[in-house]
């Protein structure tokens, strides 16, 4: 076989082993919500903190970033996010449609800012943004970074970097499931100290 059809092919599939497979079944190990073969490296989690009341959150407002076919992820994200409980998840669309939809948010017809999320935030009631992003440095790694913040107060709550170096298994198992156990580990806890999200 021509070495280059050969490269060509193993180039691929490596590809569509990263693709997110938004109706996969999920398989619980223990009190992990997804399968745990994989877990984070011990310094993947960046900053932690559950002394905050969820139930205070009128809306989630999820920004995903990739170039890896970026509406099939924001879509797997959502749909995560929502099994581990979030309710009113917003897009960047979604959110935008929000304030052009109420002429007392005109004044928010950007998004773009920290200082305009912020003061949305303190108009409309408290928005929880949650980030991920996903980045493909070369064929057999992946960097997923998720940071979760309380827009009105600037404050991150939740930080992860997470870097799977070889895709060994399976792309869901090894970069997105160990990522997924922990915000659900931090939603839990941070539920004991005050609440939960808004149904």
């Amino acid at each position: 076989m021509n070495i280059k059809l050969l490269l060509y092919l193993l180039c691929i599939t490596s590809l569509l082993s990263a693709c997110p497979k938004p109706f996969a079944s999920h398989r619980p190990d223990g009190p992990s919500l997804y399968s745990n073969a994989f877990k984070l490296d011990e310094d993947a989690i960046v900053k932690r903190d559950t002394s905050v009341d969820l139930s205070k959150f009128r809306f989630v407002y999820l920004e995903t970033v990739t170039t890896f076919y970026p509406g099939k992820f924001s879509f797997y994200v959502r749909q995560h996010l929502s099994e581990m409980g979030m309710r009113n998840i917003l897009n960047h669309d979604e959110m935008a449609a929000l304030v052009e939809g109420n002429p007392e948010l005109t004044p928010f017809s950007s998004l773009g800012t920290p200082m305009a999320l912020k003061q949305l935030s303190n108009l409309v009631g408290p928005i929880l943004k949650v980030t991920m992003k996903l980045d493909l440095p070369t064929i057999s790694s992946r960097d997923i970074f998720v940071e979760i913040t309380d827009l009105s107060s600037g404050k991150t709550l939740l930080e992860i970097h997470h870097r799977t170096a070889v895709l060994l298994y399976d792309a869901q198992d090894e970069v997105y499931y160990p990522v997924f156990n922990a915000i659900n580990a931090w939603l839990i806890e941070t539920r004991k100290f005050g609440g939960s999200l808004p149904a």
